[in-house]
């Protein structure tokens, strides 16, 4: 129910809600695939471009997430609220959550391991390593493998607990919270 009583009708419930999910997941779907395009197609690839690749990918998959959450709103327009019990139950939105799980963290992540390179190499001109590609797509690889694995025991504690209050939201994000006390 909205603040004046009523049943809410649609997943995304007023047109500025519809314009900016779409908006968002066009710019970037289109905007990370072109630099995916962009920062691949050089003969050889630099330790800059793998980090920008790197988070190219979660921004990418973000904007999956949003286009599964628009397709919902396009599928339900009208008559979400009688099946709103059942999309939240559903893969599609448990695959949703995930991918924005996944994406949050590996982005955060990704931004962090930038920062770090990028004041390593500025730091330790001469005797960094994150100068040579083959050491930053090591450590990329070490975050993707965390990520997966933090994103696995999230979900997975989530789905297999009894608090079922962690995943009840209509646009399928991970809410952990905890109760003190």
């Amino acid at each position: 129910m909205n603040a004046s009583g009523t049943m809410l009708c649609d997943l995304l419930v007023n047109i500025f809600l519809r314009v900016c999910v779409w908006a968002m997941m066009t710019a970037s779907l289109i905007g990370n695939f072109a630099s995916l395009i962009l920062h691949s197609s050089g003969k050889k690839l630099k330790p800059h471009n793998a980090l920008v690749l790197n988070l190219n990918v979660a921004d990418f998959i973000f904007g999956i997430y949003l286009l599964i959450i628009a397709t919902a709103d396009i599928i339900f327009r009208g008559y979400f609220v009688s099946v709103e019990k059942q999309w939240r139950n559903s893969i599609a939105c448990n695959i949703a959550a995930s991918l924005s799980f996944f994406s949050s963290i590996h982005s955060a992540l990704s931004l962090s391991f930038m920062t770090f390179c990028r004041f390593h190499v500025v730091a330790f001109p001469m005797s960094s390593p994150f100068k040579e590609t083959k050491n930053v797509i090591r450590l990329i690889i070490s975050l993707i493998i965390g990520s997966i694995l933090l994103t696995l025991s999230i979900v997975l504690s989530i789905l297999y607990s009894e608090d079922a209050h962690n995943v009840s939201n209509p646009i399928c994000l991970i809410l952990v919270t905890a109760q003190l006390g």
